[in-house]
């Protein structure tokens, strides 16, 4: 039942990728290659998150909003979007979950999508950028069996405080949001390695256009979700862990926070 459970969830999850490749990347193999692999082709779309990425040192930094609070409110705001539980289980029936911070592998663009909508619609107004990094990345993380996931974009909300450009990534780094210069350190290459792109909200996927401001509609939203929110408690349950637990009230952060 349980391998029966996963390839359902693969199946589904490439039928769902027709708005956003997948950013996996498979051993060896360079993010260029990757990405024609994923995209079916090797031009990027003028305009698009892939074709505005430049190299970290060339980053237009005045392209990232500013978060008009202060601090307190930034990390209230981040804790928020990472624990709040709000989207059904597809698996276990009255059982409310987080976004898929533990399934890692893939779903990048759902997640971030996810929280600008959620701060977008709090603020009333489209001001969450979508910062994209394309690269060979290679992320250690505890919660995939190998130890690490290699993904050849990734994709998270971000925005700019106190000068810094901020991002939110609680499947790299659940603990608090993070400046731009360290999140890239956890990515694997060196950061002069990399391109990167910042971009408007609405920005899915590498090649939709930079300068989107239009959300993905809620149903098809849900449709992504649901397609990681199974392969997140498949991963749990494979690697011998307490999914009802972990994806519940025990997230592997808040009992760190509190040991």
């Amino acid at each position: 039942m349980q391998k029966l459970i996963v390839v359902l969830s693969f199946i589904f999850c490439f039928e769902s990728l027709a708005q956003s490749p997948s950013t996996y990347r498979r051993p060896g193999e360079s993010w260029n290659s990757a990405r024609v692999r994923a995209m079916g082709f090797s031009s990027a779309r003028a305009g698009s998150a892939l074709d505005e990425a430049v190299p970290v040192a060339q980053l237009d930094r005045t392209k990232a909003h500013p978060f008009k609070g202060n601090k307190d409110q930034l990390i209230s705001n981040y804790n928020n979007v990472r624990d709040w539980r709000f989207l059904d289980d597809p698996s276990v029936a009255n059982f409310k979950r987080r976004l898929s911070w533990m399934y890692p592998d893939d779903g990048c663009f759902m997640r971030a999508e996810w929280v600008a909508r959620i701060l977008n619609k709090q603020y009333h107004q489209s001001w969450v950028n979508k910062l994209f990094v394309f690269g060979d990345l290679e992320v250690k993380t505890p919660n995939h069996p190998n130890g690490v996931v290699r993904w050849w974009y990734h994709v998270v909300a971000a925005m700019a405080f106190a000068g810094q450009i901020i991002v939110f990534d609680p499947a790299i780094d659940p603990r608090q949001p993070m400046l731009l210069e360290s999140w890239l350190a956890l990515l694997g290459p060196p950061a002069q390695q990399l391109k990167v792109s910042i971009c408007e909200s609405g920005t899915f996927g590498p090649n939709e256009m930079c300068d989107k401001l239009e959300l993905l509609d809620e149903p098809q939203l849900l449709n992504f979700s649901r397609t990681y929110l199974a392969a997140e408690r498949s991963r749990l349950v494979s690697m011998g862990r307490d999914a009802d637990k972990e994806l519940g009230e025990a997230p592997p952060w808040k009992r760190r926070f509190t040991e």
